[in-house]
């Protein structure tokens, strides 16, 4: 959205930077908590100006502005990204419904685009499409996170993972920096020698692990005496930790089934066609009978077989060939035992030979000397 050789469309809508502009200088920032540096940054990689732009405030202004509705979709998907990956108090089951929400939401999106001609009457000529929509590897990232989040879901439904697999929020790369800024931090007040062996940083994530035990412990106790230990925050993190405190979710995971599951798919799903209802999407994609679940997930997979430039070189064995490859190994291992053991008697054999030989020698030996 940042970019500026990026149009993206979301039906008879544009998601532009500008809505956001206008919402800054027309309204208070005690409305919306945003600064100009937040949607012109230098940082492409600023997390803290992603949270804001898509925080509710902001979504429930630009819901009121009605040119607008295609910027808050694309905000709104940001907002159910940050939700099903990497805040803490999430639910399982919330997880769930925003990421398969984001995943549907791309999927509609992306078959509106290809399905539309963008006043393109020369059939010959190709337009760029892709300058509609985001980038594949961002797209791509969406889809494999929550069909990873679903399969480890089931696999903990059937006791093959432990619960504490389920703290996604730690999947991140910023839980692995935030340990290398703590062990930098655990070098000491006079030293200037931030860099440590393989070897240090063991010793030192050891300390970080028995600290983080205590401060969970004590969290957890939520003792308000005098001789509870309190670990000082700094005044940046103090309410986004209170907000993001770390929470059990084994109520929550006590309750989900694989029924429960499939119906927070589909409630993802029919949300997600109301707002490409409200876009205009929706008529298009139902013009090219597409018109449920399995349709659109169906014309996004064939697509992307058609056009992908990876060649799978795999071959999918039946069970006869299973079988006679089975067989064929079984009389290799037969084979090669008997040559082992007609090895092993030949061996036995010589060495036999060689004895008699030397009792022979030895005798003759005995024999002249006498």
């Amino acid at each position: 959205m940042l970019s500026k050789h990026s149009t993206m469309f979301m039906g008879n809508y544009s998601i532009d930077v500008k809505h956001i502009n206008h919402l800054i200088e027309n309204n208070s920032k005690l409305e919306h908590n945003l600064v100009k540096s937040d949607i012109y940054p230098r940082d492409r990689q600023n997390f803290a100006s992603c949270l804001k732009i898509s925080s509710n405030s902001v979504l429930d202004l630009l819901e009121q502005n009605n040119s607008a509705q295609a910027t808050h979709c694309y905000l709104n998907l940001l907002n159910s990204i940050i939700q099903a990956y990497i805040h803490k108090t999430t639910t399982v089951s919330k997880r769930l419904y925003y990421g398969w929400m984001s995943a549907f939401l791309c999927r509609f999106w992306w078959t509106w685009i290809q399905l539309n001609k963008f006043g393109n009457t020369n059939l010959s000529k190709k337009v760029n499409k892709q300058k509609y929509f985001i980038t594949k590897a961002t797209y791509f990232s969406i889809e494999l996170n929550i069909h990873c989040l679903t399969f480890i879901v089931l696999l903990v439904l059937d006791q093959q993972l432990p619960r504490h697999a389920l703290n996604i929020y730690l999947f991140s790369s910023q839980s692995c920096e935030s340990i290398f800024r703590d062990a930098r931090a655990l070098t000491g007040t006079f030293s200037s020698i931030t860099n440590f062996s393989v070897k240090q940083f063991i010793k030192k994530a050891e300390k970080i692990s028995i600290l983080n035990s205590i401060k969970s412990q004590e969290e957890r106790s939520n003792n308000n005496n005098d001789y509870s230990i309190r670990f000082p925050i700094h005044h940046k993190n103090r309410s986004f930790d209170q907000l993001n405190s770390s929470k059990c979710s084994d109520d929550d995971i006590n309750k989900l089934t694989l029924e429960k599951i499939e119906i927070i798919i589909f409630n993802a799903y029919n949300d997600m066609k109301i707002l490409i209802n409200k876009l205009k999407m929706s008529k298009l994609i139902e013009q090219n009978n597409i018109k449920d679940i399995n349709e659109l997930s169906l014309f996004v997979n064939e697509y992307f077989a058609n056009n992908s430039r990876t060649t799978d070189y795999s071959n999918i064995d039946t069970e006869e060939e299973e079988e006679e490859e089975s067989d064929e190994e079984d009389g290799k291992d037969d084979s090669a035992n008997d040559e082992s053991s007609t090895e092993s008697f030949s061996d036995e054999y010589e060495e036999t030979d060689n004895e008699n030989d030397y009792l022979m020698k030895a005798t003759t030996v005995k024999e002249e000397f006498r």
